[in-house]
């Protein structure tokens, strides 16, 4: 097989063609490196290890960007980037962003756990729920949720003096069944709403004697 052709594709990167046909798109330096130029024979193996060059570089640079919008799990920087390389690669990538500390799942699922538990007010099963969407493992999401210590009654508590009030009116059965739905909705388990309405209601009643 020999090179035939190398034509600039725009920037640094050029279209290569073997044997009068498109094979792969390389960077400048890839090509410097690899004294590649028409005319050159080139082998299977040479070609293939090429392509894993070109992919590797590729990966690395959409990891970095990626990385540096926001943060990732691993699945999810990994599948990101199986759309464009190799398993193999995608995953090599992976493996050293870990080792530059730039990708780190606990870390990553405890932000996550802060952002939605205590910035979002959103109950643990919701929260836990989002943060396996993104790719964490079960065993490192429920320990970032266990790690808040977030005490659930409270913190809903605090969401119906804010929120919800208006429709906890003694009798108000109908009022009473809207806020545990919306409560549930935020990922917040029944007894912890019942308890939560209880005090509330226990409150009322106290103000309504002094």
């Amino acid at each position: 097989m020999k090179i035939t052709g190398i034509e600039k594709a725009g920037g640094d990167r050029y279209t290569v063609y073997v044997d009068g046909e498109y094979w792969w798109i390389l960077d400048l330096e890839i090509i410097l490196q690899n004294s590649l130029k028409p005319g050159k024979e080139v082998g299977e193996q040479e070609l293939e290890h090429l392509r894993y060059q070109a992919q590797r570089r590729t990966a690395r640079e959409r990891a970095y960007y990626l990385l540096g919008y926001r943060d990732h799990s691993k699945k999810e920087l990994y599948d990101k980037l199986c759309k464009n390389a190799d398993p193999a690669v995608a995953l090599e990538i992976c493996e050293l962003m870990e080792s530059q500390n730039l990708l780190d799942d606990e870390e990553y699922a405890g932000k996550l756990a802060r952002y939605y538990l205590q910035s979002k007010k959103w109950g643990g099963r919701k929260t836990l729920y989002e943060i396996l969407r993104r790719g964490v493992d079960r065993e490192t999401a429920e320990a970032a949720v266990e790690a808040c210590g977030l005490d659930y009654p409270a913190q809903i508590l605090e969401l119906i003096r804010q929120k919800y009030s208006a429709y906890l009116e003694p009798g108000d059965y109908k009022g009473k069944q809207k806020v545990i739905a919306a409560l549930s909705r935020k990922g917040y388990e029944y007894g912890d709403i019942k308890q939560a309405i209880a005090a509330y209601q226990s409150e009322d009643y106290e103000d309504d004697w002094e």
